[in-house]
């Protein structure tokens, strides 16, 4: 089948790049580095002045993993110290996010005899800190907020975590007590003094410092959450759902208590009641992506178990029902197809699919895995995958540390596995037979898939691209059971702009993009949603007219 390529609606004609450009991406497709390195100097001098060399050169430092050394440089490259505020706020962002840590603290030093009434500063002088594990910094850095901004919210939040994390558990009720009585109508006080009581092992001081907010504040939600929350921890289920529904009727308008009231199902292992009570909340509340959210954590959690039944929570949530025709249309695109997993956050395509209000379920779709791992794995039709003694639990390192994720991996095919269920919720025992369960079925489910090809199957790679023998191994190997297309979408290059596809064969579509979520070098990027639907949307037409 001759090659195809569909590029975004730009229909402009771009210059034919001579074969030599060519000649380099196969050789850095096959790894071939050094001969791609000579032939590339010797374009660099035969086309000076060209844009293509300098791109190709680009790609060929990330294939080799050399993107780690072009950041260490630019580190040590100086930097300018603006006169404004809003520039210079995204500069010491940008060097925080890339851990340029001399440039972030040299730009806040500026900031602070610049601009001294800006609490952004401050604030971003607490995440450094954050980032860097000097807690102390933070605390003392937070009091300064406090005592000069009294009435900013996150002087208080931040506060109260650097002290978490510096075991300091009575500074951090005091710290909590105040934002209270500033800030009783804010939510994020249950979630912050929970975490206080996880930690410090005491949950009596909670449910009186919530009833008393309660009884003095009957209008604002905060004292109510707070002691469903607490009575949640206790096991207090009675208690909890009796508070629960006194919330549901006194604020109807907030999805808040409907979706705590969903919560208390889970928590005593009835996911087929907590997804009716989430449907509830979706039917009153369509457009809140809170809900959808919690939905499809609710149909994970359910997966495996005795009763479960796919159909009863919407694939697509009600906030996309209720929306326009057209993201209508792009959330059922999205549903077409199945992540394979990736690496440099394997969950990307999951989270695009969340982005455009598609929550299927899947096997990888929140998943990191290798190259290797997944030839493995479909090799031999994920064997073992769900049994006690191949399948490791741990808890994941991002986030609260005092209220962690639950992560599964697999120890064969080393396939690392969010669950969206935090520590609090769940006991270790309960939550890894569970988890034993869930991957068993989901395996089941990913192999009817594959027998049934009627999905496109996405993988990508972050930190480099596939060579042409991985390549060719991965879409042999989805086609062992069917007729399946395989998606591999790597960098763009000269010769294939981002949001671009090509048809290389039948079952393999090769698709474009000019920066994934993580960069090589580690950096932390937002998904190119715009590539990403464009890439998808022309995938689905190249096989619509095999497809009818």
């Amino acid at each position: 089948m001759n090659k195809m390529t569909l590029n975004l609606p730009d229909k402009t004609a771009k210059p034919k790049m001579p074969r030599m450009a060519v000649a380099i991406s196969q050789l850095i497709a096959k790894r071939r580095f050094d001969e791609a390195e000579t032939t590339l100097k010797r374009a660099e001098k035969q086309f000076a002045g060209h844009a293509w060399p300098t791109r190709l050169s680009a790609r060929l430092a990330r294939a080799r993993g050399l993107a780690k050394d072009t950041a260490e440089s630019a580190d040590r490259s100086p930097i300018s110290l603006p006169d404004d505020p809003a520039v210079c706020l995204e500069q010491v962002r940008a060097a925080r996010k890339k851990k340029r840590w001399s440039a972030a603290r040299e730009l806040l030093n500026h900031a602070f005899k610049r601009f001294p009434d800006t609490p952004d500063f401050l604030v971003e002088d607490v995440r450094l800190a954050f980032a860097i594990r000097k807690y102390q910094r933070a605390i003392k850095v937070c009091e300064k907020l406090r005592l000069k901004f009294p009435m900013l919210p996150l002087g208080y939040r931040l506060g109260a975590r650097a002290l978490l994390l510096a075991e300091k558990h009575d500074e951090v009720d005091l710290v909590l007590r105040d934002a209270v009585a500033k800030f009783v109508d804010q939510t994020w006080l249950v979630s912050e003094y929970e975490t206080l009581c996880e930690a410090s092992g005491r949950w009596d001081p909670a449910i009186k410092l919530w009833s008393e907010v309660r009884d003095s504040h009957p209008g604002v939600p905060t004292g109510y959450l707070g002691l469903v929350s607490a009575f949640l921890h206790l096991q207090k289920f009675k208690e909890a759902e009796a508070v629960c529904k006194e919330t549901m009727t006194r604020f109807a308008e907030l999805p808040d208590g409907f979706l705590e009231y969903a919560k208390i199902a889970l928590r005593q292992n009835r996911p087929e009641e907590a997804a009716l009570r989430f449907a509830e909340a979706e039917a009153r509340f369509p457009n809140d992506k809170k809900v959808g959210r919690r939905i499809f954590e609710a149909r994970l959690a359910s997966t495996g178990s005795e009763t479960h039944d796919l159909e009863m929570p919407a694939v697509l949530p009600a906030s996309v029902a209720a929306s326009t025709p057209e993201a209508q249309e792009a959330a059922k695109l999205m549903t077409k197809f199945e992540s394979l997993g990736g690496t440099g956050q394997g969950c990307e395509f999951g989270l695009v699919q969340r982005a455009f209000g598609a929550e299927p379920l899947g096997l990888l779709r929140w998943s990191h895995i290798e190259i290797d791992g997944l030839v493995a794995a479909l090799e031999t039709d994920f064997e073992g995958l769900g049994s006690a003694e191949q399948t490791k639990m741990y808890f994941g390192t991002r986030g609260n540390q005092t209220n962690p994720e639950y992560v599964v991996r697999d120890r064969r095919y080393q396939m690392a596995m969010h669950t969206f269920v935090k520590k609090m919720d769940v006991p270790w025992d309960t939550m890894f037979e569970q988890s034993c369960r869930r991957l068993a079925f989901l395996k089941q489910k990913l192999l009817e898939d594959l027998e049934d090809a009627e999905k496109i199957l996405v993988y990508k790679m972050s930190h480099r691209d596939l060579s042409s023998e991985e390549i060719d191994k991965l879409h042999s190997l989805v086609r062992r059971h069917g007729e399946n297309t395989l998606l591999y979408v790597r960098y763009a290059d000269a010769l294939h702009p981002s949001g671009t596809v090509v048809l290389d064969r039948p079952g393999l579509i090769i698709g474009y993009i000019d920066h994934f979520s993580v960069l090589p070098s580690g950096e932390a990027r937002q998904p190119n949603l715009q590539a990403w639907e464009a890439i998808c949307r022309q995938s689905r037409d190249l096989l619509q007219p095999s497809r009818q």
